[in-house]
């Protein structure tokens, strides 16, 4: 929020989460629940991937499982060759 210089108030909040869903590819009737989940997601992701040492490639790799639609999609990314 303080990067993209909203307010920390609970206006700048929401103004917050739409912008995250925007980023997120979620719809933008979703709850804000949603995208608390798909961040804890996103960050649990890049914890599991800490075994990649180089950061730009480990970048690569959660962008692309960030992008896919669905749990099946992103294992089909995961065990692609």
């Amino acid at each position: 929020m303080e990067e993209k210089g909203l307010p920390q108030t609970i206006h700048g909040m929401r103004k917050g989460i739409e912008s995250l869903k925007e980023d997120l590819g979620l719809h933008e009737d979703a709850d804000p629940q949603a995208v608390i989940k798909r961040i804890g997601g996103i960050a649990k992701s890049w914890k599991e991937l800490s075994f990649i040492r180089d950061f730009e490639e480990r970048k690569k790799i959660l962008i692309k499982l960030v992008s896919a639609s669905s749990q099946k999609e992103m294992d089909k990314l995961s065990f692609r060759k």
